[in-house]
């Protein structure tokens, strides 16, 4: 009665497709030093230009955009999901 069945435990094994870019790219976050200039291509097309800030608690970067919409915007931090970018650019 009391027996409980170790057969059901599921191991669960996530083979993401974002793993590999996940694992290529955080590394060079971590060593990212505040206040490079890059440029972010999502895997939805977006194109974000900015000032890397910080790697914010993993997957999460945090990039500093001018403000382009008006003159009194200082600028937006904007979040980007490391595992969601497609390329990194680096601009001088």
């Amino acid at each position: 009665m009391g027996k409980h069945s170790h057969k059901d435990h599921h191991h669960h094994h996530h083979h993401d497709h974002n793993s590999t870019n996940l694992f290529g790219l955080l590394p060079i976050f971590k060593r990212l030093s505040p206040g490079v200039t890059i440029r972010v291509v999502t895997d939805s097309g977006d194109i974000i230009t900015g000032t890397f800030i910080r790697l914010v608690g993993d997957p999460y970067i945090e990039i500093s955009v001018p403000g382009t919409l008006s003159p009194f915007v200082e600028g937006e931090v904007v979040f980007v999901d490391v595992t969601k970018i497609e390329s990194l650019s680096f601009v001088s």
